[in-house]
């Protein structure tokens, strides 16, 4: 019998819940071999007041906790009883990078943004499921999607190039989301809306209204300032970080996260005219960090 520690049990077992319980409703294009295509068709959000009609934006950083890179939600999704968005220390640690000119660790620390939408599977192009033998053609799925499918959207809705509402079930026209290669990165920059609106029947319109769901579901808890910030002195220290909230520097250090690649798809920081922040050593960035965030402490404190 192969010797296990408790905690290595316990580590699995948390890796293998984080797997049954991920998104599977999410349709993965980005699987997509280079050139090839998939058609789906934008479906209205279930909740009607949603003032962009079909889809919702999502604002995430990311952090090294605990060893592990994880999403965290950017407060600025929220607002306050008088409708003002609520206090991020994450983006306020990376303005205050960028104010000092350091627009690498301005751009580590800003927030991603990603849309979120109900589509109808026409045409995939992916692998049949190995159990079901099928693929998702014909499925409702949330499609996520950054900047380039997005400014695709926007261009044709723009332009007039498309005349009625993309998601309407009678005169909405399908999207062909087209994967190519920009350097090493996916580029999606030549999605296209198809050139002819189309009618769903009745049929599909009955098994979308059963599927659809309201997006806003899709948006996290708020977790508070303080959890935020908690999480963050984490990340900068490489202290242990607790569910209930509190670092604890007893914990050996987590392995410090390196710079992440950009993706072509992600929005970039806010504009900024500046000359690029020469390349610093390691322990001076940690500790320009440490001093940052004290401010941002002292400051929110006051």
């Amino acid at each position: 019998m192969a010797k296990m520690t408790l905690a290595e049990l316990r580590s699995r077992m948390k890796q293998e819940t984080q797997k049954s319980s991920g998104p599977s409703n999410y349709y993965p294009f980005f699987n997509m071999k280079e050139n090839e295509q998939a058609v789906i068709r934008f479906l209205p959000d279930k909740n009607e007041d949603n003032p962009n009609g079909f889809y919702i934006t999502k604002f995430t950083h990311e952090l090294l906790i605990n060893g592990e890179k994880k999403r965290i939600a950017c407060r600025s999704m929220y607002a306050d009883e008088d409708g003002n968005k609520e206090a991020c220390p994450i983006c306020e640690l990376s303005q205050q990078y960028f104010k000092k000119e350091d627009k690498q660790n301005g751009l580590k620390f800003w927030k991603k943004k990603q849309y979120l939408a109900n589509v109808l599977i026409v045409t995939d192009p992916l692998p049949a499921d190995k159990e079901t033998k099928k693929t998702n053609e014909g499925t409702v799925k949330i499609l996520s999607f950054g900047k380039k499918i997005y400014e695709s959207i926007n261009d044709a809705i723009d332009s007039g190039e498309i005349e009625e509402l993309p998601y309407s079930y009678e005169a909405g026209t399908d999207f062909i989301i087209k994967k190519t290669k920009n350097g090493d990165h996916a580029a999606y920059e030549r999605s296209k809306f198809a050139r002819n609106p189309s009618e769903l029947d009745e049929e599909t319109i009955a098994h979308v209204e059963e599927a659809i769901i309201d997006l806003s579901t899709l948006i996290p808890k708020d977790p508070g300032y303080d959890k935020l910030e908690a999480m963050l002195d984490a990340h900068l220290t490489g202290a242990s970080y607790r569910e209930d909230g509190e670092s604890d520097e007893d914990e050996p250090p987590a392995p410090r996260s390196k710079k992440p690649a950009r993706d072509e798809d992600e929005d970039d920081a806010p504009p900024r005219k500046s000359k690029p922040a020469p390349a610093a050593d390691a322990d001076d960035e940690d500790a320009e960090a440490e001093a940052l965030l004290a401010t941002i402490r002292n400051r929110n404190r006051k």
